[in-house]
């Protein structure tokens, strides 16, 4: 888990691993819109959150569902 704010690596990668799961062959042309490597891609930020967290890995509302 992170500590002081700082993100572990395997869990923010893990978020984006669960992210190409579902977005598949779009991922990456998803990822490069929103910003590619930058605090104001969603799909970073996501990974992010869920990395401190454990929660939160998918950047968008999701209708019907309360896990996200």
């Amino acid at each position: 888990a992170a500590r002081a704010g700082r993100v572990a690596l395997g869990d923010h990668e893990r978020a984006h691993v669960l992210q190409y799961v579902v977005l598949g062959p779009l991922f990456l042309p998803v990822y490069f819109l929103g910003g590619g490597v930058s605090v104001s891609n969603p799909l970073e930020r996501a990974a992010d959150f869920f990395a401190l967290t454990g929660k939160g890995w998918w950047p968008w509302p999701r209708r019907g569902c309360r896990y996200h």
